[in-house]
C-alpha cells in the first residue's frame, strides 16, 4: 500500500538501471571469453613451435581448453628456412545474434638447424687458418 509521501521513483530507476547493468555485466563476461579464447590460440601456435624445435613431426595439439571458439584449422608451411605456422577458428557470439569473429594468429620463424651452424663455424675457422698459413709463408 502507498503512502501519500512516497513515490515510485526508485521503482522507475530500477526498471532503467538493471537492464543496462546486466548488459554490461554479460558483455564484460564475453570480452573475457574472447580473449582466453585467443590466448589459447597464441599459446597453441607457440606449442607447435617448440615441438618441431624440439625434433617432434609438425602436429595439433591434442587437447584445446577452447570456451567458445569452433572450427580450428592449422596450416604449417616450410619455405626454405622459414616455417609459418597459422592457426585460427570461428568465435560464436551466442547472445548477440550467433555472430562470427574470426580469431586467427600467424608465427614466421626462421628455424635453423644447430648441427648446421656449427658445421659452417668450423669450416670457416678451417677456412680462415688456412688463409692465415699462407699468409705467413709469402714473403
Amino acid at each position: 500500500m502507498l503512502r501519500k509521501n512516497e513515490s515510485g521513483m526508485f521503482t522507475v530507476e530500477a526498471a532503467i538501471l538493471v537492464p543496462f547493468l546486466l548488459i554490461l555485466t554479460f558483455s564484460a563476461m564475453l570480452l573475457v571469453i574472447y580473449f582466453y579464447d585467443r590466448a589459447m590460440v597464441v599459446q597453441d601456435v607457440n606449442a607447435v613451435f617448440a615441438d618441431i624445435r624440439a625434433g617432434h613431426n609438425e602436429s595439433t595439439p591434442s587437447e584445446h581448453p577452447y570456451i567458445i571458439l569452433g572450427d580450428m584449422e592449422m596450416e604449417v608451411q616450410r619455405k626454405g628456412g622459414k616455417l609459418t605456422v597459422r592457426l585460427g577458428g570461428n568465435w560464436v557470439n551466442p547472445v548477440f545474434g550467433n555472430k562470427k569473429r574470426r580469431i586467427e594468429y600467424e608465427k614466421t620463424e626462421w628455424m635453423t638447424d644447430p648441427t648446421e651452424i656449427m658445421r659452417t663455424v668450423r669450416d670457416l675457422t678451417e677456412k680462415a687458418e688456412v688463409i692465415n698459413d699462407t699468409d705467413k709463408n709469402d714473403p
